[in-house]
This record gives structure tokens, C-alpha cells and sequence, in this order.
């Protein structure tokens, strides 16, 4: 397998030639992080896309901020805050944009007393 790395100006792109030189096949990783895998179809004149990565929004890292929790219901998405934290603005997460993330740990008071000794 012959392997080419360039990291200049105007590409960073990394290519293969592989062992049965009749399939053309090419990786990239765009600009929004999406990483595409497509084989072409010398007949249609086309790339097909074959493989992706992230596959669903909820793979997508920080989605929903520090201390944020991306969740998903009946097709819908929410972002939740981890125990102890609340959102850093509940508006914005109203509106279906946890970016923001969460922040500051809630104080939880214990229904047991701790006495000393």
C-alpha cells in the first residue's frame, strides 16, 4: 500500500492507493468535523458515500456544554445538566440550545443531620 500525507496551505489531506487498484475509494473529514468515507462508481460518474462518523447529532462532542448531557426522546433532543449542576441559561436551553452548557454545583441538603462528635 503506497500512503500520502500533505499539510500545507491550502489541504491537509492524507491518501492511499490500495492493494486491488479497481476500486476508488476516498475518506474526508470536513470542516464541521464529519468524517465521510465514499467508494466511486466509475459507471455514474459519481462518489457514493458508504460511511460517516458522527452518525447522529448526539455523537457530536460539547453538544451541549460543559456539564451538559445530550438526551434524546421520541426522536426529539434535549440537553439535561449532570447531578449537581443547573443550566448556565435555561432560556437558551428552552430553545433547544444547550451550548452554553451547565454551571455551578446546586447545594443539596440532606434530610439526615450530621452531628458531631
Amino acid at each position: 500500500m503506497e500512503e500520502c500525507y500533505v499539510d500545507n496551505e491550502n489541504e491537509i489531506s492524507f491518501s492511499w492507493n490500495n492493494a486491488y487498484g479497481s476500486i476508488l475509494t476516498r475518506a474526508v473529514l470536513n470542516e464541521s468535523g464529519i468524517f465521510q468515507r465514499s467508494k466511486w462508481h466509475e459507471n455514474e460518474g459519481r462518489w457514493e458515500e458508504f460511511a460517516s462518523a458522527p452518525k447522529d447529532q448526539c455523537d457530536s462532542y460539547g453538544l451541549c456544554g460543559a456539564y451538559g448531557n445530550y438526551v434524546r426522546y421520541n426522536g426529539e433532543f434535549d440537553c439535561t445538566s449532570l447531578p449537581g449542576y443547573q443550566p448556565k441559561s435555561p432560556q437558551e436551553w428552552h430553545r433547544t440550545d444547550g451550548s452554553g452548557g451547565a454551571l455551578g454545583r446546586i447545594k443539596r441538603h440532606s434530610a439526615e443531620t450530621v452531628k458531631d462528635s
